[in-house]
């Protein structure tokens, strides 16, 4: 029983490796004919290969050679209305011809020597690690960072220019992963059997409501995740939102819920941001220099001063020296806080290297001009503006101020709270693979485009 058994079992195996017109299919496995033997192995074997199966002229259908005069034909062509041979149809005796003596091995094909490669070896993917047992393939790491980094590729003046910012994504990218996959990983083994049951409910009632807000029409929901770049089929969005939700549900339990900010450190905070949230004053003067001896610009420009026309107007008269194009326009440094008058003008303080300058613009107060002033070889006119900013206080600030703080804070106990999972997960060395991800990168994008 055990002997037919086993002659059974290599039937079906080469029934699977002949093909209907009587050629064999190699499938990566080396087959052998035996002689009509007792099955024990011990028998002298024949290879078989394609040529074996040929027929010179396929339109005949003769009998095999072995087959007795009372035997149905093995193949028969039938020829269409057309006149041509159509599907040649194969008996059952030559169907069965050498079946029950076939002998498969496992094995690798055999090589044809004539056969060359179509083109250059190409790396399809590349594993780099495993984060908690999730493997980290190439291709999927660089899905969404690809056009960004081949757009570097191209315009990267040097690879070393290309290699920072690819390691400055790299690390990025791989910092989000491993504090995802954790997180989530955590959330899981959290959840109760019910909870867990509860949660997936919940996450495949949003998928049902996002395809009734599209007119209860799946392809119509596809596609318009499709548009938005969010995903490519409902599935992947249920999954994404699905991972999301469990990472925002381990931040809440484990994080955000130890995140306090009481309103004293608030205060603080503003009071050593003070000048921040409460500018100095800044001081700007507008100048107008004329030469001496052009006594009717000189006569022109105090008449329409006077007149009240606007002083960067007039400064901006092709007769004034002293930045035209800018109206005059000059600031001098920042104002030192001690000391300083109303104006923000003070009697320490120098303005311009020129004395008489110098000592009128001490005289002025915010808005006021003065001039002509003898200022050498030419005669000026100078205006001061005070710019005041406005001013924030504690109670307008406290809002932003209480932002910060939370999400320094958050960043601080999440940083710690990831830490403690990667030493107790199952994470490859980062380092190495960001490595193995920046060798990758730089065939994949940077040889590319550049060729070295």
């Amino acid at each position: 029983m055990s002997g037919q058994r086993s002659h059974w079992n290599r039937g079906r195996i080469a029934a699977a490796c002949v093909s209907a017109s009587g050629a064999v299919v190699a499938c990566g496995v080396l087959v052998s004919v035996s002689g009509c033997g007792s099955g024990d192995g011990r028998q002298a074997r024949t290879s078989v290969s394609a040529a074996d199966f040929a027929v010179d002229d396929p339109s005949r259908g003769e009998p095999p050679a072995g087959a007795s005069a009372g035997e149905v034909p093995a193949t028969r062509s039938v020829r269409g209305s057309d006149g041509r041979m159509g599907v040649t149809r194969t008996g059952p005796f030559a169907a069965r011809e050498g079946v029950m003596d076939v002998v498969a091995s496992p094995g690798e094909p055999t090589a044809v020597a004539t056969a060359t490669a179509a083109q250059a070896p190409v790396l399809i993917d590349a594993k780099v690690g495993d984060i908690n047992g999730r493997a980290v393939f190439v291709s999927d790491f660089f899905s969404s960072m690809d056009a960004r980094l081949r757009a570097e590729a191209r315009t990267a003046k040097t690879r070393i220019d290309f290699a920072k910012v690819a390691s400055r994504e790299i690390a990025r990218k791989l910092r989000e992963i491993i504090n995802d996959e954790l997180l989530q990983a955590e959330a899981r083994s959290s959840l109760s059997p019910e909870q867990r049951q509860g949660f997936r409910y919940w996450v495949q009632s949003l998928q049902a409501d996002y395809v009734s807000r599209n007119y209860r029409s799946r392809t119509m929901a596809e596609q318009r995740l499709a548009e938005a770049q969010e995903a490519t089929s409902l599935e992947e969005w249920t999954r994404k939102r699905e991972e999301r939700e469990l990472i925002m549900l381990q931040l809440r339990e484990q994080v955000l819920k130890n995140v306090h900010v009481p309103f004293r450190e608030v205060e603080m905070n503003y009071n050593r941001r003070y000048e921040e949230f409460n500018p100095p004053e800044r001081m700007q003067f507008r100048v107008i220099s004329i030469p001496r001896g052009d006594t009717a610009s000189i006569e022109s420009a105090r008449t329409d001063l006077d007149a009240g026309t606007d002083f960067a107007e007039v400064a901006s008269r092709p007769f004034n020296l002293f930045r035209p194009s800018e109206g005059g326009l000059y600031i001098p440094p920042p104002v030192p806080a001690a000391g300083a008058g109303p104006d923000g003008v003070t009697a320490q303080r120098k303005y311009f290297e020129i004395p008489s300058l110098n000592e009128a613009a001490h005289r002025l107060t915010s808005g006021s001009w003065s001039g002509p002033i003898e200022t050498g070889s030419t005669m000026s006119f100078l205006r001061l503006d005070v710019i005041r900013e406005p001013s924030t206080s504690l109670y307008e600030a406290q809002v932003s101020i209480e932002q910060s703080l939370r999400s320094a804070k958050t960043e601080q106990l999440m940083v710690k709270y990831i830490d403690q999972l990667v030493k107790r997960a199952s994470v490859d060395d980062i380092e190495e693979m960001g490595q193995r991800l920046l060798d990758a990168s730089m065939e994949r994008y940077w040889i590319a485009q550049r060729g070295t």
